[in-house]
């Protein structure tokens, strides 16, 4: 759709879309300001992946599915909050955020994807809530400050490749 328009500073999507696409924004690399409607409930694969230059990415409450990779590499986001309906973290859906620190996942998230946080270099803590049953390899690879995990849970998660 908007792929690789460099120049793309500012979006607006109407209020009747409820799906992102895949690649809809991939590497709008000076894109710093989004707003999204409040039906949305889809973000497709990298749709937001190499935007490196938002900050920011306020998410409707009505998001539920935020697919593989989308956003990866947006290195300059500091904050993400993940709605409450979102039930699974998808492969490398924000690896290379470097300046995101802190992170909490919902309580409904049940799974984390491979590499999904891999080299976010900024990360400083993460709380894991009880509802997570499975971490995939690799989820926080090379998050290098990573120094606190709080995990809300009584068992810890399986990862791939357990019995």
């Amino acid at each position: 759709m908007f792929r690789d328009c460099a120049e793309l500073t500012s979006v607006t999507i109407s209020d009747n879309v409820t799906r992102i696409g895949n690649n809809a924004f991939y590497l709008c690399s000076k894109l710093t300001s989004l707003n999204v409607p409040e039906d949305l409930t889809n973000i497709g694969s990298e749709a937001f992946a190499g935007c490196s230059a938002l900050t920011s990415f306020p998410l409707p409450d009505s998001v539920t599915t935020i697919s593989r990779g989308a956003f990866q590499g947006c290195s300059a986001l500091t904050s993400f909050m993940i709605p409450d309906k979102v039930t699974a973290l998808d492969v490398y859906v924000l690896a290379g955020c470097r300046g995101l620190e802190s992170l909490i996942i919902p309580d409904g998230v049940t799974s984390i994807g491979n590499r999904s946080f891999e080299n976010c270099k900024g990360l400083t803590s993460v709380t894991i809530p009880n509802s997570v049953t499975f971490i995939d390899y690799c989820a926080f690879d090379c998050c290098d400050s990573l120094t606190n995990i709080y995990f809300t849970g009584h068992k810890i998660p399986d990862r791939k490749g357990d019995k």
